[in-house]
């Protein structure tokens, strides 16, 4: 039986899914494999949260750092 902290995050994930928002995807598959995990069920972690949409999150190329931003603007 799931318990009502667990629908929630169930809850939150179908949210983010329909919202295509990955980094949210991530952290509430994480914690949904972390309540659902276990030893025997024939799974590794990975695989449990790959299965409910979990990617990992490239970063943006043309994103840069405070350091270089402050570089360019002296």
């Amino acid at each position: 039986m799931l318990n009502a902290k667990t629908l929630e995050i169930i809850e939150h994930l179908n949210k983010a899914i329909k919202e295509n928002n990955q980094q949210l995807i991530n952290i509430y598959a994480c914690e949904l494999a972390s309540i659902l995990y276990t030893k025997d069920c024939g799974n590794t972690m990975q695989e449990i949260i790959e299965g409910f949409g979990y990617k990992e999150i490239q970063p943006d190329p043309r994103q840069i750092s405070i350091e270089e931003y402050m570089r360019g603007r002296k």
